[in-house]
């Protein structure tokens, strides 16, 4: 798994697992799971962004492929 970017004040991590290409967020102090998102991301992607709310998130790859 990758770090993509601290949350919620640092409270939490959100991580990328390169096997399955799927996003979790992490709570940093316990480990335990918050939420999964199983989106086909693309697999050499270049950025990533989350909204506060953390509703929605976008995904662009280097070929100009995205995923939100």
């Amino acid at each position: 798994m990758s770090a993509l970017a601290f949350l919620d004040r640092d409270k939490s991590l959100l991580l990328f697992n390169h096997q399955d290409r799927s996003v979790h967020e992490r709570d940093w102090g316990s480990g335990r799971v918050i939420w999964s998102y199983a989106c086909p991301l693309p697999a050499d992607f270049s950025a990533w962004a989350i909204t506060p709310d953390r509703r929605w998130g976008l995904a662009l790859g280097f070929d100009g492929k995205g995923c939100c």
